[in-house]
């Protein structure tokens, strides 16, 4: 009886506290928006950058920063992209995955190999 009662009270306060995170503004709602603004009308563009590490790049939205990206995804460590063209390769897959609507736009090291960046 006890035993029961002990997870009755966990259940609730797992969906209580669960009520609240999706309560709080900003918590869950990021993801929706970023879901939202990806229409077929928005413009999403890129721009590279060179930095200590190497090379990154950023996404823009409708002119507003999406995604900087400073180092090579999926790979361990702060390590740029050695050569500018790896970095918009990969801002270029990223932007079709957005455009796809694959939200988060995640990249794996197979995708990365397949473009033949991580040289």
């Amino acid at each position: 009886m006890v035993k029961m009662k002990i997870a009755f009270l966990l259940l609730f306060l797992i969906l209580f506290f669960s009520g609240i995170a999706l309560s709080i503004p900003g918590v869950f709602q990021k993801q929706q928006r970023s879901a939202q603004s990806n229409s077929t009308h928005d413009s999403i563009t890129y721009t590279t950058f060179k930095s200590n590490q190497g090379w990154g790049y950023d996404i823009f939205v409708n002119s507003n920063l999406y995604i900087h990206q400073p180092n090579i995804p999926a790979k361990k460590g702060n390590q740029g992209f050695s050569k500018k063209e790896f970095a918009g390769k990969t801002a270029r897959l990223i932007i079709e995955k957005m455009k796809k609507h694959l939200l988060p736009p995640t990249v794996t090291l197979e995708e990365l190999d397949s473009l033949n960046v991580l040289k």
